[in-house]
């Protein structure tokens, strides 16, 4: 059995040891709901790994490694499974088969007009841009993407049921970390929040937002985007002068 989301994770963390060890120049790792989880498991690891080479090595660097400096944002983190969410205990039983979404969005995807999907996608869900429901139309509406898709979800909810978050590495790096949150979301829920302002938030110098005006899936929209691109901004800012 492939283990989904450890494999995207050892993608991203290759990824960073591959290209990202230039100290001199500023990284920032973005990841968005499960990304986030990716993205802070990546970045830990790769730390990890730095260390122990170092001491295998016993050698020292002027320089920081950037597997020490590099910024991250986790926006809207998904970050363990919620039993007490029913969207995501449904989602659960559905993923269990991935084949049978898969074969629903294939079969949509051949008898439903595009035009039609549009119209049916951006009255169900008011944040969806006709220009993002289109792309939702026409590239994710498959039966490749829908077991794909529902097969990492499956491996998902069982990897994050009952999995503690590292607070002690998350308390020695939050001046690193910024965080970003909405209201209504399953994904990174109002508890979530709460417990990352009260293991971090005493620190005046973590990045972290509850906005009232964002969703979880702002990339559907082109003013959620510019909210969000301000919100980094202003995370890569307060990092610079603290």
């Amino acid at each position: 059995v492939k283990r989904w989301l450890e494999d995207q994770v050892e993608h991203k963390l290759n990824f960073l040891q591959e290209y990202c060890n230039d100290a001199e120049t500023p990284l920032l790792v973005v990841g968005h709901s499960i990304g986030a989880y990716m993205a802070l498991e990546a970045v830990k690891r790769w730390q990890a790994s730095r260390k122990a080479a170092r001491r295998t090595t016993r050698s020292e660097s002027k320089h920081k490694h950037p597997s020490d400096t590099c910024r991250i944002m986790a926006q809207m983190p998904y970050m363990q499974f919620d039993e007490s969410s029913s969207k995501q205990l449904s989602l659960e039983r559905v993923a269990k088969r991935p084949y049978i979404p898969a074969a629903v969005a294939g079969f949509i995807n051949l008898v439903v007009p595009n035009f039609v999907l549009v119209r049916v996608l951006t009255a169900f869900d008011k944040n969806l841009e006709k220009e993002s429901a289109r792309h939702v139309a026409e590239q994710l509406l498959s039966y490749t993407v829908g077991h794909n898709a529902f097969s990492l979800a499956q491996d998902e909810f069982k990897t994050l049921r009952g999995k503690e978050i590292d607070w002690t590495w998350l308390r020695g790096n939050r001046e690193r970390v910024g965080w970003v949150f909405c209201p209504g979301d399953h994904w990174a829920p109002q508890k979530l929040y709460e417990q990352v302002v009260e293991n971090l938030g005493e620190d005046k110098t973590c990045f972290i937002k509850y906005r009232e005006d964002q969703f979880h899936g702002f990339v559907t929209s082109k003013l959620a985007c510019k909210r969000m691109a301000s919100l980094t901004e202003e995370f890569l800012t307060n990092f610079r002068e603290n």
